[in-house]
């Protein structure tokens, strides 16, 4: 499969401009023939955490229904996280839709950072999400759900060959960023593909999006800059890489308590 990651600068608030610059990236991402495109974490408003009832919609509504055509117009799966409103509240919801605009899975961000009060503004996820694609079993996660190997683990038991994560993970944590997307992908023997919104004007920097083979190789690696980062990848690879090295053969569940 060709993967494409858009590492994209974002701005806070100005959902109309992101979602026109956006569109310009998924005309590449097309022209580029590739098959599924992953958009960084909150990609058409930014972290405007305060706002989020605003911003909001409904599950096949707004952004939701914007990547779907996009995604059936273009021919291409898309990916990408959203403000979702719920019967319970507001959820980070991940959606992830196949070349003919359907759903083919959704997964509510479970791990909720802190730090910067999320859990104030948004209800935490309770299931773990692996998908039957077009392209293989995929698994989805986001952004802070990288520093939980817990969550990584279930996704590879439930047969998850290629991990996408969508994030907006800043300095001065970046070098976790980069070492989590290679141990996660060591750990559990499969692709982790992270793509993180792009640096802008301000004091925070961002980027360093990846593709990680099932070895813990970069396949594809971003600098800071916005752009459209593409690599070919064959899930095959990850049975391989299991069979060359089986680690996962070793492990001994029945020591490990609740985990």
């Amino acid at each position: 499969m060709r993967l494409g990651l858009v590492q994209y600068a974002m701005q806070r608030g100005r959902k109309d401009a992101n979602m026109a610059r956006m569109q310009s990236y998924v005309a590449q991402a097309a022209e580029a023939q590739v098959d599924l495109l992953l958009l960084p974490e909150f990609w058409a408003i930014g972290w405007d955490l305060q706002s989020l009832d605003d911003w909001a919609d409904a599950p096949a509504n707004g952004v939701f229904a914007q990547m779907s055509s996009w995604a059936r117009s273009y021919g291409l799966g898309i990916g990408g996280t959203q403000p979702c409103r719920v019967d319970t509240g507001i959820v980070n919801r991940f959606a992830l839709y196949g070349p003919s605009g359907a759903l083919l899975a959704d997964y509510d961000k479970m791990h909720l950072f802190s730090l910067m009060n999320e859990h104030h503004h948004v209800q935490a996820g309770q299931r773990i999400t692996v998908a039957d694609t077009p392209w293989g079993r995929l698994g989805l996660a986001v952004c802070f759900d990288l520093r939980f190997p817990e969550l990584f683990r279930q996704l590879t038991l439930k047969g998850a060959e290629l991990i996408l994560v969508p994030a907006y993970w800043p300095s001065p944590r970046l070098d976790h960023w980069q070492l989590l997307l290679k141990a996660r992908a060591i750990e559990n023997q499969c692709f982790v593909a992270g793509v993180n919104r792009a640096s802008s004007r301000g004091s925070l920097t961002f980027g360093n999006s990846a593709i990680n083979s099932p070895y813990g190789r970069p396949v594809a690696e971003a600098g800071e800059s916005e752009m459209l980062l593409i690599a070919d990848i064959d899930l095959k690879e990850v049975q391989t890489s299991r069979r060359a090295f089986p680690a996962l053969a070793s492990r001994k569940p029945g020591s490990y308590g609740e985990f």
